[in-house]
């Protein structure tokens, strides 16, 4: 392949923890790779109680373009700091341990370069469940950014929170051995960022990586990519964004990224100030602010809504509205997890109940009721319980199409002064 500055050295990072029922298929994903100038670095954690370090081994034995790097027990940031220290690649990818890569991945990323020289590159990829496959591509059109670019098109949109992906179910698909893995039941889908955080979708030019990387706090073990990507975007002259899905994603509750390390607030405090000091001195500051504390509630008060409801954030959905009484919207997974937890800790608050589908609701044993309930019942708020800020926005249309007043409607996951709750708490102020 010919591109315009020669054929790179490509530093590849696989940090290794407990990684041996899925090392293998990992490493031989990128020793088939087309693209074959190739630093291969595996970062073999000393805490690992299975056969892990042997495999690493046993690869650097069979090729030179593997060196194995022994480390202390240490966190994913750690790991990743010493490994790009270590690089010597003019440009540096990560692959985790347990995910694999398609055979030309590198040949084709690096080509669409084209006759750039991206500081970054990013590509979508396949987030791997046990019994289906999802295409996941960024909300961003393909195609080069330079400076002006990245200021119009990216800046904008960082922490913006929708559904950026194209989800694709994927009836089956051949894999690189040859085997068929097929494909059935819905595609998931969960709110996510519009420009994806895992640094495993992007190839960086070393120099720019190694800052970024650097900022990020070692014991951050909670949206350490995230803080590494804003680092790298605000940092960076140019990104090229391709419209291909060549890495696997394994969706797994064991990984290192998500061990839990038992102090969950501390963990999402030390991510919020993070963020909170990477976005201060940018423009578009009061929109960065707002975004990032509507991120943590989404990604914390919803995934833990229990653990957070009952302690330190009791009062921040409800306590700001002063004991009034609230009509909840939405009988979902999250509304019933509002529900229930409320009920539990403010008795008596949520009066009223109504779903567009409350029948369903009904046969599960819940006691929702159907929305035209809002016209006769008695209540001071209305509260939505849906993720998707966008599908609020409409409820909150519908709502006020029936008669409701627009000034007792509340988002449960975007209203300000919840906003500005979460950041006092995660500030302490």
């Amino acid at each position: 392949m010919e591109m315009n500055s020669g054929n790179f050295l490509l530093s590849i990072i696989v940090p290794v923890y407990n990684a041996a029922p899925h090392l293998r298929e990992c490493v031989d994903s990128i020793l088939h790779q087309t693209y074959e100038n190739l630093e291969i670095i595996l970062m073999a954690d000393g805490g690992s109680t299975d056969n892990s370090t042997e495999i690493c081994e046993e690869y650097a034995e069979k090729d030179a373009r593997i060196k194995v790097l022994h480390r202390p027990h240490e966190t994913l940031p750690a790991a990743r700091k010493a490994g790009v220290a270590a690089a010597n690649g003019e440009y540096v990818a990560y692959v985790d341990s347990d995910d694999w890569i398609d055979a030309d991945a590198y040949e084709r990323i690096l080509e669409s370069m084209g006759d750039q020289s991206p500081d970054v590159l990013v590509h979508g990829f396949i987030r791997e469940y046990a019994d289906k496959g999802v295409v996941c591509q960024y909300g961003l059109p393909s195609g080069y950014y330079d400076e002006n670019g990245i200021a119009a098109e990216i800046y904008p949109h960082l922490l913006e929170i929708r559904f950026p992906y194209q989800w694709e179910l994927l009836p089956g698909y051949w894999r690189a051995n040859g085997h068929d893995r097929t494909r059935r039941g819905p595609a998931l889908q969960a709110p996510q960022l519009y420009i994806y955080s895992g640094v495993w979708s992007k190839v960086f030019k070393r120099n720019i990586l190694k800052r970024s990387q650097m900022a990020v706090p070692d014991d951050l073990t909670e949206g350490e990519d995230l803080v590494c990507t804003v680092h790298t975007l605000f940092s960076a002259h140019s990104v090229m964004v391709t419209d291909f899905a060549p890495y696997h994603y394994r969706f797994r509750t064991d990984s290192l990224a998500r061990t839990d390390h038992g102090r969950p607030y501390q963990e999402h405090q030390l991510l919020f100030r993070s963020l909170h000091a990477a976005l201060s001195k940018r423009p578009l500051t009061g929109l960065y602010r707002m975004r990032l504390s509507r991120y943590l509630m989404d990604r914390v008060l919803l995934n833990r809504y229990e653990r957070f409801l009952t302690g330190r954030f009791s009062d921040v959905l409800f306590g700001s509205l002063d004991g009034r009484r609230v009509a909840l919207y939405g009988a979902g997974r999250f509304g019933q997890e509002i529900y229930r937890k409320t009920s539990q800790v403010f008795p008596n608050r949520i009066t009223l109940w109504v779903d567009r589908d409350y029948e369903s609701a009904r046969m599960n044993g819940l006691p929702a009721e159907p929305v035209q309930a809002l016209q006769s019942k008695e209540y001071d708020v209305v509260v939505t319980a849906l993720v998707n800020e966008e599908i609020c926005e409409q409820i909150k249309q519908d709502l006020i199409a029936m008669g409701i007043d627009p000034e007792k409607i509340r988002y449960a996951t975007a209203s300000p002064e919840v906003l500005k709750a979460v950041e006092a708490v995660f500030l302490d102020q």
